[in-house]
């Protein structure tokens, strides 16, 4: 082969390495370039979810925590049902002293407070036009009662009727927490 022969020989495979590259692996290489940019926003997305997956956990645990303490407050605790019934005990214990249904003006829950193992039931009793016989009848009958019942504190004012007073109590009904498990299961 000539030297010209050659010159062109290896001008045509340059030609041909060049067509080719441009026809074959040009296409596959921007593909392969495209698919690169794909993969890599979907790794993005994958570290997006697992940041939001590991927020999720953390409420999970949050609110797992929350819920163990929510459990927990309900034993100790006594139920709004269980504070009905001291409340109607308690109405039933005045009328029994003697006190009319009328003079007894409200009873109603007070604070609930935790002190070490005793649990503590606010509840607010307020009567009008009683007498000081009715309200120490009461008062011994509320002392008799299962529940230990204290006076945290007591009001008595004059009433307009002569003899009579207006009283307002602010009474605590005592629970141990071992009590108020036994009493919640």
């Amino acid at each position: 082969m000539e030297q010209r022969e050659k010159v062109m020989l290896i001008g045509l495979i340059i030609a041909a390495l060049v067509v080719g590259y441009y026809y074959v692996i040009g296409p596959g290489w921007e593909e392969y370039v495209e698919r690169g940019e794909e993969i890599e926003q979907n790794v993005e997305r994958i570290r997006e979810a697992q940041a939001r997956a590991r927020g999720l956990e953390e409420l999970i645990e949050e609110f797992e925590e929350i819920q163990k303490q929510l459990l927990e407050a309900q034993r100790r605790l006594p139920e709004g049902g269980e504070f009905l019934e001291l409340i109607v005990a308690l109405e039933r214990e005045a009328e029994a002293s003697g006190i009319s249904s009328g003079n007894i003006i409200t009873f109603d829950e007070g604070p609930i407070e935790e002190r070490g193992e005793v649990v503590s039931m606010g509840i607010i009793a307020v009567f009008e036009n009683i007498t000081i016989g009715e309200l120490s009848q009461m008062l011994w009958r509320f002392n008799e009662m299962e529940r230990l019942i204290d006076i945290i504190e007591i009001e008595i004012t004059p009433s307009d009727e002569q003899d009579t007073y207006d009283v307002s109590l602010e009474l605590a009904a005592y629970m141990l927490e071992e009590e108020a498990e036994e009493e919640l299961d």
